[in-house]
């Protein structure tokens, strides 16, 4: 009796801190409330204005500067592990890009120009939250308007790890 009693205490503080945390329960203050329109857990619409959104975290991905035909142009995506979450160290992380029409990926992953990897050193880890992939490529055709591909990464808790096989579009605007 004594220990069910314990355990709901705890689970209604676990849901009073969340019910009034200014930020959201598994999110910190980088993250922007969602804005795609898949189902909340809660039945809600929920919006997510980041290149991809989980619970326990987001991406965002953009281009690097300026990109002009036949030159080498960039892309970064930024992973932020949220909440009690943070970037799993041990994790293999890595893109592979689509096979878009009007680019030539340069990845120097043994699995092919098209992907890119934390053991070819695209991935580089900022802190223990943060993590960013670079992706490199040269369009040859101004019909490239995005690049698309799977990121692949893994953020922990103490408790467990989620590996996690995300899309990724990201706009490309060639000059």
């Amino acid at each position: 009796m004594w220990q069910t009693l314990m355990m709901f205490r705890r689970l209604v503080a676990l849901f009073a801190a969340c019910g009034l945390s200014a930020v959201g329960c598994g999110r910190d203050s980088r993250a922007v409330p969602p804005v795609d329109e898949a189902p909340a857990s809660n039945g809600a619409a929920s919006k997510c204005v980041h290149a991809a959104c989980g619970n326990n975290y987001f991406v965002d991905a953009e281009q690097v500067g300026k990109c002009k035909l036949g030159s080498s142009c960039s892309i970064a995506m930024t992973l932020v592990a949220v909440g009690a979450y943070h970037i799993n160290d041990q994790y293999p992380y890595k893109f592979i890009a689509d096979g878009a029409q009007g680019a030539t990926f340069r990845g120097t992953d043994s699995a092919g120009s098209n992907v890119f990897s934390k053991a070819s050193h695209d991935w580089v880890e900022r802190d223990e939250r943060t993590g960013v992939m670079t992706l490199s490529f040269v369009p040859s055709d101004r019909a490239l308007k995005k690049a698309t591909g799977v990121f692949k990464f893994s953020v922990c808790s103490a408790q467990n790890c989620q590996l996690e096989h995300v899309p990724i579009s990201v706009p490309v605007v060639i000059e």
